[in-house]
């Protein structure tokens, strides 16, 4: 029917229900009223809250990744005005304000099962589940945990039945009666006499270690366990020594002194991927330090491992060896084709070079067959012809001019005086040769003179030409005129 407000006669003076407000039209399981006049109101479906301000009921004004949409809450107020709600799965706190809100991990580090009631008393929380009677610090952190070693006749509360009278001594509904606890009792639950923790069974990568070395852990409180590359994983099931029921009984553990984390009898908490060294393992009765057991883990390398890690240096020594060799066979490969490359322009430029002097020599050729034509429709006189003859062969003679290479008609006539067209013409019609012709002859005698001197015998036949004058091309064209020199010394001093 929703929800209804009475007067001090119990008349209904309100009556909120699905069609005049936020409600659901489903069951409703508990509401709770905070100090700032709000009333939480769950449902088997969400959360409603109620606002005395503007008495209205709303269902969906919440903030972002609020916990109003879990279903069948219940609620506990909190001394300093916050709400502590809990379901079947989860356990929440927020400001009546909704500005701070939070989900508390209690369920999945203590697998509690159901929870019956949170209650708040002196800075501490009791907490009633289906695993026995817990007593948490402010920041429901640390915790007590008590069973049926401490004359509960059951582990299983009652939902809701709690309460705190004005004496401080806590009634609690239990599975099977009413429990409680004065003030008394309550200051001397958490003092419990030291009791020694041993390892009950223990397991090495899911395989059962024997009674012999068991027994032999538990006298020097020291194992040893291999490790390659991942330690290897350990299955531990603790046990306190005092011949108690066990049922229930939550053990708290931690290695090097990390935060602890708790498991219950009967199920083993698992320790893997610890580093080689050595590891301080501590197990105690959860929230009771003075039942804690030291134990050392010794975790060393194994004989596969070190094999292993020989082999892994031998690959990465071959690996490296071969990305060297990579990179030498890359480098040799960049200098033959940057070598190719270089020799492929010095061919082209020589080619272009080349071209640059045939085209040269045509020109010139062609000039000087445009003179000889001039010259045969005017020819010199032949006394001129004799004398300018004469002044040539004494400065050829003289200067031995036709070792240059680069000897052009220009220069001999400037050396005697005359003009090209009149040394050109003169050479055609009185010696009856070109001017290119004129000169090889005279490097071709020089030639025959040297070849047959014994002290150019360590010259090579091109060296000795390019001595003379002569260009390796134009060699090649007037060998074929030498006279009284022997094939033979020929062949001998070619290359």
């Amino acid at each position: 029917m929703g929800v209804l407000i009475l007067d001090e006669d119990f008349n209904v003076i309100r009556h909120f229900n699905s069609r005049n407000s936020g409600l659901p039209d489903v069951y409703l399981s508990d509401i709770l009223f905070d100090k700032t006049g709000k009333a939480w109101i769950s449902s088997i479906t969400h959360l409603s809250i109620y606002d005395p301000l503007m008495e209205t009921i709303q269902s969906t004004e919440f903030p972002k990744n609020f916990f109003n949409e879990e279903p069948n809450l219940h609620f506990n107020l909190c001394s300093n005005g916050d709400v502590m709600a809990f379901s079947e799965t989860s356990v929440y706190r927020s400001s009546p304000d909704l500005s701070h809100y939070e989900e508390l991990d209690i369920y999945n580090r203590l697998n509690l099962g159901n929870i019956a009631f949170i209650a708040e008393i002196d800075n501490k929380y009791w907490m009633g589940a289906d695993k026995g009677l817990f007593l948490f610090d402010k920041n429901l952190k640390h915790y007590y945990q008590f069973n049926e070693a401490h004359n509960l006749p059951s582990l299983r509360f009652n939902q809701q039945e709690y309460q705190c009278t004005e004496n401080g001594t806590l009634w609690f509904g239990n599975g099977r009666g009413l429990l409680f606890v004065t003030p008394k009792q309550q200051a001397s639950l958490t003092h419990i006499p030291k009791q020694k923790i041993i390892i009950d069974r223990l397991s090495i990568d899911d395989r059962d270690v024997e009674a012999a070395a068991l027994l032999t852990l538990t006298d020097n409180n020291k194992l040893s366990i291999e490790w390659n590359f991942i330690s290897q994983k350990l299955s531990i099931y603790p046990l306190l020594l005092n011949y108690g029921k066990t049922r229930g009984r939550y053990y708290e553990w931690s290695v090097d002194d990390k935060e602890y984390r708790s498991c219950t009898d009967g199920i083993p908490f698992t320790i893997s991927n610890l580093l080689p060294g050595s590891h301080k393992l501590k197990i105690r009765i959860a929230g009771h330090e003075a039942t804690a057991t030291t134990y050392t883990i010794n975790v060393i390398p194994s004989l596969v491992f070190i094999a292993e890690v020989v082999i892994f240096v031998f690959l990465l020594f071959m690996i490296r060896k071969l990305i060297r060799m990579r990179k030498r066979q890359i480098k040799l490969r960049l200098t033959i084709r940057h070598k190719h490359k270089m020799e492929m322009e010095i061919a082209a430029a020589r080619a272009v070079e080349q071209h640059k002097r045939e085209e040269e020599k045509r020109r010139i050729e062609e000039n000087e067959a445009k003179m000889q034509a001039l010259y045969q429709k005017a020819k010199l006189p032949q006394n001129e012809c004799k004398e300018l003859y004469h002044k040539v062969k004494q400065y050829m003679d003289k200067e031995k001019a036709y070792k240059n290479p680069s000897i052009r008609i220009t220069d001999i006539a400037v050396a005697v005086e005359s003009t090209p067209a009149k040394l050109s013409q003169m050479l055609n019609q009185y010696v009856k040769q070109n001017f290119f012709d004129f000169i090889n002859s005279y490097r071709m005698e020089e030639f025959k003179r040297m070849i047959k001197d014994e002290k150019y015998n360590q010259y090579t036949v091109t060296a000795i030409s390019e001595m003379c004058g002569f260009k390796r091309s134009s060699f090649l064209r007037h060998s074929r005129n030498l006279r009284g020199v022997h094939l033979m010394n020929i062949s001998i001093m070619q290359e």
